[in-house]
Formats: C-alpha cells, structure tokens, sequence
C-alpha cells in the first residue's frame, strides 16, 4: 500500500507560495507529493496576514485580491 506523507503547513509558508515569495519554489519542492494538513483557522489567517500587510503598506490591496 502507498502512503503520502502528511505535512503541518502554516499561515506564513501560505501566504509566501501565494504571493510569489523568493522562497517559494523552495516551499513547493519541500513539500511535493505531501498531504499538506492546516488548522481548521487557516483561511482566516492567510486572510488576517494580508489584510494586516495591506494596512502596514507592505502589499497593495489588488495585490491581496489576486491572492
């Protein structure tokens, strides 16, 4: 029987693969052919941290919609 290896993901290796971070080809090969696994919260965090990087002026609000 094959088995996939599940892995924790967090909010802020999310957001880093969704906003084109440099580390994210690094992300994604880390965890290619993995289950990733996230809190029941997760979506709310990713949402938290870009809604917090628009207000601090790190990420434009087209740029958060995109995301």
């Amino acid at each position: 029987m094959y088995r996939v290896a599940s892995l924790v993901i967090d909010t802020s290796a999310v957001v880093a693969v969704l906003l084109n971070e440099p580390i994210r080809a690094a992300l994604i090969g880390a965890t290619e052919g993995c289950a990733l696994v996230g809190a029941p919260t997760l979506p709310w965090e990713v949402g938290n941290a870009l809604v917090t990087a628009v207000r601090r002026k790190r990420l434009a609000a087209a740029q958060a919609s995109q995301a």
